[in-house]
């Protein structure tokens, strides 16, 4: 990869647009990149690597940042690069975010960041940021970070690698050849041994809980304490046998407790018999006296049952009067029934008559509207002559106004010849005169040309020669040659003039004349149709009529289309009334005929009015009251009393019944209680109760301890249960942890005894080496032979970590010390070196990439002369080939001993300008 050209436009320092080109420096050697101090020479450098991946070649600088602050508001910030990649070149073009003003008023918009490449095979371009970014790693093969590691050499960060400690060296490293998988992997058996750890901590917390929860009995406490101490296994047997004890134990106490039940049923038994006698003793003294205030009432109800069959008689009489007055009833509701009949078939019949007046003044107005619409229709006859003649009128008008068109298009005919032949005799005039004038003059011309060739001819006549035009021999008077005689190219250019305007004459001549006989061939025609449409009348009348004809067509194609609007109105309204009369006709027959049947209903429903007048009438002359609420009164006065006396002889009956069985039953209830006594013994119930209380504690004394050993027994073989499976897990976790910690502490370099060697170390380890192999190559030539950069192979101590230290080897003195040691010119040498050692292996890592170009940031200022050259020769040995090698520095002997250039000078505006020198 090369870059070829390079643009730049209001980015970082620069604000105008400034171009590089780098092929004027060549397609190798070196060249010095050289300006002041924030003048912009690495801005170059991130120039490339934001086309190239969006970003500046630094971390610090944000793509948001780099347009430039002294640039004009209407200068856009881009960045452009053309590079050569392989035989190919590509060109990138790419503009980070920025504000810049809007196109309409005074506000800020934001510009997007966008991005372009384009191919030189018709391959097409690809866009967008990310795009584009994805596209450059393709064809280069490198990321921003390893590109920044290849193409520029920071002096000040190779010198922070070169003396760097393990661990950040490992960083840079991690970033440059992408190990973080390792660190990931030493991440994950780190986290997941911590992870095992944990859970065999935890389970073996879990057992010391179980353990404290077992409660081994007083004979087993010496023996558990001794077993906790021993193996899971041992404590686990013991554990067994303490259950198997504790289960013969409650076996023991369950039958005891069996046998104390038994006893205690037994006792129970007797106990309730004697409670139910005592019971019952009280039971029949309470019947007995209870029958004995009872037996008062007895003797009334006794007496009042007597009475009964009095009541129900009379009871009797009062159904058999209400069965009459309620079949008496029946005769009001009928009564009541026809009265309503009658008052429906009265509305019935005003109902009608008002039905009849309303169809009669509805027969009435549609009679009235017919005969309106009939006299209306007649009105609307002869609509089609009318038609007829509407239409004659449209044709004739058509033809008057076609007449009229066509004798407006010739008088525009006749006007527009008028104005051609004006304007051709216009140009005849103007053509005639010049002629005239180019004659006059051409005439005058050609009079001083003969003149003068008469002058001309007198200045070779010799006295006794004869003269070539009289042919005299003497010459007393010959003409005199004039100063100013017209050349013969002259008056030819005059003649050829003159004989133009000729030309034009004639041709504006002939353009006339035609030009007139069609303006009078148009006036011509013009005038006949004029008399042709209003008979004898003079040329200059003729558009004067015809205007007043336009008009009075106007006005008669309005008048025409009003009556046209007029028929059409009347043709719709007579349709209308076409369609509405059938309608009418249908309504008054309508009308009619409702008359006829309301008149049919009104005759029936009076027939039927005196029918029922005459029921009425009979009805009531045979009814014992005058109105249905009297015989409904009585009807209820004998219902009152039949219930009153249903419900006295009922309550009778009741109490009566009541009594009765209440005697039977106290005869029967104290019967049997006195059978119930006759074999229960007496004094016999506080003994014993007193044996029952003595056995019931006894056996809760048993059940208490019964329960406790269960209790006992449950815990314990919870605790069991749970230590078994607890064993088993923490055995399992411990097999794994064990093989997972050894991983682990291989990987993260935490063996003991052993150096702190991490496993990404160790893959870093094998690039450094690789590094050191190809920088040691420039640091022997640098420094004459003297210097060889070595990794050191231990730590300082056991708690650091190592594998990436570095040492350098003394070839005069003949011993290793740190790098640390190195003076600042040894130093920038040594971090030069590395850093074209991690360039060169990187390349090699990438496939054998070549990259054609490499920039070097300052560090030459801390050199002697010597150490200088030195420098300058490996950089120049690196630009073998077809590498180009740029230096950045400000160094005066630089500019010196390096003859191609790119200078940047700053303005007094703030910003830079660039000048390629080759």
């Amino acid at each position: 990869m090369r870059p070829l050209v390079l643009t730049l436009s209001a980015f970082g320092p620069y604000a105008e647009e400034v171009t590089v080109d780098f092929s004027q420096l060549g397609t190798r050697g070196i060249y010095l990149i050289t300006g002041e101090t924030g003048a912009g020479k690495t801005t170059l450098f991130d120039g490339i690597t934001f086309a190239l991946y969006g970003e500046a070649s630094g971390t610090h600088r944000e793509p948001v940042m780099l347009r430039s602050s002294y640039a004009k508001g209407t200068v856009p910030t881009f960045v452009e690069l053309t590079f050569q990649c392989g035989e190919k070149q590509y060109t990138v073009r790419r503009n980070p975010e920025y504000l810049r003003p809007a196109k309409r008023g005074d506000k800020l918009v934001v510009e997007k960041a966008d991005a372009q490449l384009l191919f030189p095979d018709g391959h097409p371009p690809v866009t967008g940021t990310r795009e584009v970014t994805k596209a450059v790693k393709a064809l280069i093969g490198l990321d921003r970070a390893q590109f920044n590691r290849v193409a520029m050499i920071a002096q000040g960060e190779f010198l922070q690698l070169l003396l760097a400690k393990t661990e950040e060296r490992s960083k840079i490293f991690r970033e440059i050849f992408h190990t973080e998988p390792y660190q990931k992997l030493q991440e994950v058996l780190r986290t997941e041994a911590a992870q095992w750890k944990s859970t065999y901590e935890s389970l073996s917390q879990k057992i010391q809980q179980h353990v404290e929860q077992v409660q081994p009995g007083p004979e087993w406490e010496e023996a558990w304490r001794e077993a906790v101490c021993l193996e899971d296994g041992e404590m686990l047997s013991l554990l067994e046998k303490i259950l198997q004890q504790e289960t013969a134990d409650l076996e023991a106490l369950r039958k005891q407790e069996q046998t104390l039940q038994a006893e205690g049923e037994t006792l129970s038994r007797r106990i309730g018999k004697e409670e139910a006698a005592s019971r019952v003793r009280q039971e029949l003294s309470a019947a007995q006296a209870q029958l004995k205030s009872w037996m008062p009432t007895w003797e009334k109800l006794q007496r009042e049952w007597d009475t009964a069959p009095g009541q129900e008689a009379a009871l009797q009489r009062l159904t058999e009067e209400i069965a009459v007055r309620t079949e008496q009833l029946s005769a009001y509701v009928l009564l009541e029934d026809l009265e309503k009949e009658r008052n429906t078939v009265f509305d019935q019949m005003q109902k009608g008559a008002a039905g009849k007046a309303k169809a009669v003044q509805d027969a009435g107005n549609r009679q009235t509207e017919q005969a309106a619409l009939r006299q209306e229709l007649s009105q609307l006859e002869g609509l089609e002559q009318r038609e007829a003649l509407l239409k004659a009128r449209r044709q004739k008008l058509a033809s008057r106004e076609k007449e009229l068109g066509t004798l407006r298009e010739l008088l525009q005919e006749e006007r527009r010849w008028s104005h051609s032949h004006q304007a051709a005799l216009e140009q005849y005039r103007a053509a005639a005169e010049n002629s005239t004038h180019l004659r006059w003059a051409y005439t005058q011309l050609e009079r001083e040309f003969l003149d003068g060739q008469a002058g001309y001819l007198a200045g070779f006549l010799q006295e006794g020669e004869r003269c070539p035009v009289c042919g005299s021999l003497h010459h007393p008077f010959p003409a005199q040659r004039s100063e100013s005689v017209p050349t013969r190219e002259h008056l030819q250019e005059k003649r050829t003039a003159m004989e133009e305007a000729e030309t034009a004459t004639q041709t504006a001549s002939l353009s006339a004349g035609k030009a007139q006989a069609r303006w009078a061939s148009a006036r011509q025609e013009a005038e006949r149709q004029g008399k042709a449409l209003f008979g004898e009348v003079s040329f200059p009348t003729i558009s004067q009529q015809m205007n007043a004809a336009a008009a009075e067509c106007q006005d008669e194609a309005a008048q025409l289309d009003q009556l046209e609007m007029q028929l059409r109105q009347h043709r719709r309204r007579r349709e209308e009334i076409q369609i509405h009369m059938p309608r009418l006709e249908e309504e008054i027959a309508r009308a009619q005929a409702s008359i006829l049947s309301i008149e049919k209903a009104q005759s029936g429903l009076e027939s039927k009015l005196a029918a029922l007048n005459h029921q009425i009438q009979r009805q009531k002359a045979s009814l014992e009251f005058s109105a249905r609420q009297e015989a409904e009164a009585a009807l209820t006065s004998c219902q009152q009393r039949k219930e009153a006396g249903e419900r006295a002889l009922y309550r009778l009956q009741a109490d009566y019944e009541a009594c009765r069985q209440t005697r039977e039953a106290a005869d029967t209830r104290i019967k049997a209680l006195q059978e119930q006594l006759e074999e229960a013994q007496y004094d016999v119930l506080p003994d014993l109760l007193a044996q029952a209380g003595e056995h019931q504690k006894t056996l809760q004394e048993m059940q208490r301890r019964r329960e406790a050993l269960l209790t006992q027994q449950e815990r314990n073989q919870h605790a069991w249960k749970a230590l078994r499976e607890a064993v088993r897990q923490r055995g399992e976790v411990q097999e794994k942890w064990t093989w997972i910690r050894a991983l682990s502490n291989t990987a993260n370099g935490t063996v003991p005894g052993k150096d702190k060697i991490m496993l990404e170390t160790y893959v870093q380890m094998t690039w450094f080496d690789r590094i050191l192999a190809r920088a040691n190559l420039r640091l022997m030539a640098m420094t004459s032979g003297r210097y060889e950069l070595l990794r050191r192979q231990g730590a300082e101590n056991q708690r650091s970590r190592s594998g990436l230290e570095l040492n350098v080897l003394d070839h005069y003195e003949g011993g290793q010390r740190s790098v640390k040691t190195l003076s600042g010119g040894e130093s920038f040498q040594a971090s030069l070196a590395l850093a074209l050692g991690l360039a060169d292996e990187m390349q090699a890592a990438a496939g054998g990439l070549r990259l054609d170009v490499l920039f070097v940031d300052e560090g030459f200022g801390s050199l002697d002369e010597e150490a200088l050259e030195l420098a300058i020769r490996t950089l120049s040995g690196l630009a073998e080939g077809n590498k180009l090698v740029g230096i950045i520095s400000h160094v005066s002997g630089l500019k010196a001993r390096i003859d191609r250039q790119i200078v940047i000078q700053k303005t007094r505006g703030g910003s830079s300008t660039v000048r390629v020198e080759s």
